[in-house]
Order: structure tokens, then sequence, then C-alpha cells
């Protein structure tokens, strides 16, 4: 086994696995394991890949594993530099400093290699031994988390079922149970505060609503102001409790909320009474993964790949540096518009689901973001290009956003309308911004920031049980007291104003 160790670059394929481990260790209970092993996959194909190039060009095995390592630790390592240095000294965290410094440890390794005899026992010992001891460390800690049940993150504060159960309710002897469409438009703010904050009209939005049989609730509030922490809390029914400081997110929050989203209580109940769950989101449900993938919450694999070079230059140089950076203009011009096209492609599936005819009661769920950042479409309706769109949530202005309402009400109105032709009025419709306009305006409180488009839609057009001041917490809870005759009492309708703790 020592002449093994001694001679054979086992450290290819350990490296990799080490950087996943170890991520997978700081992230326990906040990630599946499966996104793991994908990550894995990927990075030793490309290992693969790289060796088999410097392979075919040097004719030697040592040499280009030895390079091959340094390039993949360059890649895991330098996420965790540019955050070390950006702490502690962010004049040497730009990319300026960074990349030229790992080019010259490249330059001068590759120099190395090329004057060091072909066969080099003492560092192949060295890198597997290395590596076995940091992966028997890592998993360790990882038996430990294991041993350590408990909550981690957000939680569901004030459960509105059982596991598993599905409270007695009105039963429907002489038809089925009626299909869900629940249609999230993030950041969707109510009309109201588009007024007040925007000096934008979109009253013809709400007169067309209320033409189509819709019930809008004007003062509807989200119970939160980040989009995961609302999706969590409203598809669960309830408020959540955090385990830091209350208000106060970290991407370990986020990404309980991902968990919570996944196995939420509404298509639980719903899935218990016989609906068929069909998730046309960015995020994914349980035994229904989203069918696009996205860069903009801090989920899944993206907790451990966030840190490599690789998604930094496509996430962060792409944005920041677009206009300075103009060979990699090709390659990342894309990256705007990802949002659109996920957007273009959930509105397409939602609408021909519409379309089929189902045996059984089907909840569709779809979240289009949109009229969220990036605004890619002006107020004339005209594309923006790359450069015109802003990289910084937060640095938009008032007219950006307004400018994409347009586009946003077409396909809103076209998806209303084609889900009530194709299912013949007979299909509950839930409209909603998560929450509300998310942007400072001087002299405004917090308000907008939760002040969302709620409108529902009964074919029995009985609204009686809705009210205008609802949130989020509640609005399950009254659709399925009036659609399923259930009793779930009614909370008390708050807002907290969260911040991202770093």
């Amino acid at each position: 086994m020592k002449k093994r160790l001694q001679h054979v670059p086992f450290f290819l394929l350990l490296l990799p696995a080490f950087f996943v481990l170890h991520g997978y260790v700081g992230h326990y209970g906040y990630m599946e394991p499966w996104y793991c092993w994908k990550l894995l996959g990927d990075y030793i194909c490309w290992t693969a890949i790289l060796y088999g190039i410097f392979y075919a060009i040097f004719r030697e095995p040592t040499g280009p594993a030895f390079f091959v390592a340094y390039v993949m630790f360059f890649n895991f390592s330098f996420g965790y530099v540019q955050d070390l240095l950006t702490a502690h000294s962010p004049a040497l965290s730009r990319y300026r400093i960074i990349l030229p410094l790992y080019l010259l440890l490249g330059i001068l390794l590759a120099v190395r290699l090329r004057k060091a005899p072909k066969k080099s026992a003492g560092p192949v010992l060295f890198l597997n031994v290395l590596l076995l001891v940091w992966l028997l460390v890592d998993g360790v800690l990882l038996a430990g988390a294991m041993l350590r049940p408990g909550v981690r993150g957000l939680f569901v504060k004030e459960p509105p079922l059982q596991a598993g159960s599905v409270p007695a309710g009105r039963e429907r002897p002489d038809r089925r149970d009626p299909d869900i469409y629940f249609l999230i438009f993030d950041e969707y703010g109510s009309t109201q505060s588009l007024k007040k904050c925007c000096g934008y009209d979109n009253g013809g939005l709400d007169s067309w609503l209320r033409e189509k049989g819709f019930h809008i609730q004007d003062d509807s509030r989200s119970n939160y102001n980040f989009t995961p922490v609302c999706m969590a809390s409203m598809l669960n029914m309830s408020y959540l409790g955090w385990t830091g400081p209350i208000g106060q997110c970290s991407e370990h929050d986020y990404a309980s909320c991902e968990r919570l989203i996944r196995h939420n209580a509404v298509t639980g109940f719903l899935a218990a009474r016989g609906y068929s769950i069909v998730n046309y989101s960015i995020f994914d449900l349980d035994h229904h993964p989203s069918i696009v993938q996205q860069r903009v919450l801090p989920l899944k694999d993206k907790l451990i790949n966030e840190a490599t070079f690789t998604y930094r230059l496509s996430d962060e140089l792409g944005w920041h540096h677009y206009e300075q950076w103009p060979f990699l203009q090709r390659y990342l011009s894309h990256i705007p518009y990802e949002t659109l096209e996920n957007d273009a492609v959930l509105l397409e599936k939602v609408q021909m689901e519409s379309r089929q005819t189902h045996t059984a009661p089907v909840f569709v769920y779809t979240h289009l973001e949109m009229p969220h950042a990036p605004f890619v479409f002006a107020a004339d309706g005209r594309l923006k290009t790359p450069k015109e769109l802003s990289p910084l949530e937060g640095t938009e202005s008032l007219s950006d956003y307004t400018g994409y309402l347009p586009y946003t009400n077409a396909k809103l109105k076209k998806l209303v309308t084609d889900i009530q032709q194709n299912t013949k009025n007979t299909a509950v419709i839930i409209l909603m911004g998560d929450h509300g306009l998310r942007c400072e305006i001087p002299g405004e409180d917090h308000l907008h920031y939760f002040q969302n488009l709620n409108a529902v839609y009964f074919p029995e057009r009985d609204y009686h049980l809705l009210y205008d001041s609802i949130s989020g917490v509640n609005q399950f809870r009254v659709v399925f007291n009036q659609l399923f005759g259930q009793q779930m009492p009614l909370l008390k309708d708050s807002t907290l104003f969260i911040t991202d703790r770093k």
C-alpha cells in the first residue's frame, strides 16, 4: 500500500473529494447530500479532462498530476482567499492582484516540474497522506454533527398540521376538488404602494383582474421582505423562528428556508388530499425538483460551489467588470438574461399544464422573477443591453422597476387568460407578489417592502373569508378553510424587517 501511495497520484481524486466533504461539513443540515455527489462528479470529470490534456502533451504521469492538482486547488481555494483578503486587506482582494499572483505561482510550479525528476515518490506520498488525513478529520466532524440532531437555521414556529395528517373537512361528493394555480410574481408591490412610492398608476391591472372575477386584497402584506423567508413562511402557513439573532439571516438561514420550502405544509396537505403537485418554480419541492437553475439565492450546491474561481468568474467578474474585460463579453453576455430565460420556460410550462386533462386535481406552483431585478425591459418594451443592466441589487432606480411593469403585466394577463380559458374558469388562481417593492426610498419607512400584490379567483366567487389586510401566513389557511371547510385558526398578521447577517 505504501508503494502505491508513493507512486499513484490519488491526490487528484482526493482533492475534489476533500473540497466537497469539507463544504458539506461546514453546511451540514442546510443542504441535501445529493448536491454534493453531483458536484463531486463534475469536479472529477474536469480533473480527468485536464489531466488527459497535460498527459498527452508531456507523455509522463507525475508532472501533469501535480500541475492539474494546482489548477484545481486554485479553483477551489480562490473564494476563501478572496474573502479572507476582503476581511483583512480589501485592497489585495481585487482580481488584478489575486489572478497575477496565482498565475505567477503556476508558472514557477511549471518551471520546477520541468526540472524535477520524473519519479517524485516523496511529494506524491506527502499529498496523498495529507489529503487522506484531512478527509479523515472531516469524516469525524461529520459523524459528530450527525450525532447532534437539533434545529438548524430557521424553523416553523406554529405548524398548522401534524405531519401526514389531513384535518377533516368538507368533502365534495358531487365533484372533485378544484385545480389550484399558485402564481408568484417576485417583488410585485400592491397598487397603493406603487402609487405612493413610485407615482405609478397600476389601477388598470386591478380593474382587469376584477373583470376576470378576482378579489383583490388591497392592503395585503408579506410577513418578511426576503423571498426565501417569505415563501418558507407562506407555504408552511406559519411564522418562522430564529436560532440566531431575530431578524438577521445568514446563508445558513436561507438554506434552511430551502429545506422548509421543499417539505412544506401546503403541498403536504394537498398531496394527502389527492392532489398532484406540479412544480414550475425556482425552488425544489419534495419529489418535484425545479426545472430551472437560478444563481440569485444561496441555495443547493451554491453553498459549496460559490467559493470556486469558475463560479465567481461568471457571477461577480461577469457583472462588475463587464466593460473592463471585453474579451470575456461573449462568454458572459448571457448572464443578465438568465432570469428572463427561466421565466419564459416556466410560463410556457404553466400554460401547457393548463391545457392538460387531469384525472386528479392538480396544484401548480410557479415562481417568476419579475418584476424583480434585473429589469431587462425598458418602459418602451425595448430589451436592455447587458451594459444597461445594474449588477447590484439596491442600485436600481424606481424608473427601472416601473419600466419593467408593462412587460410583466402583459405576461401576467396572458398567463391568467390562458389558465381561465383552458380550465373553463373552474380552477382556483392565487396571484401574489412574495413581498413588495424592495428599494430604499428617502423619507419612507419600510412599509412598501411588505405591501404586495394579492388577488384570488374562486370559481364560486365566494370571497367572504378573505380580508384586505391578510398576510402570507394566513393566505392558505383562508384558502383551505374556504375550499375544503377546514377550521384552521388565523394568526395575528404582522411583519418583520429582516437583514443579512454576515
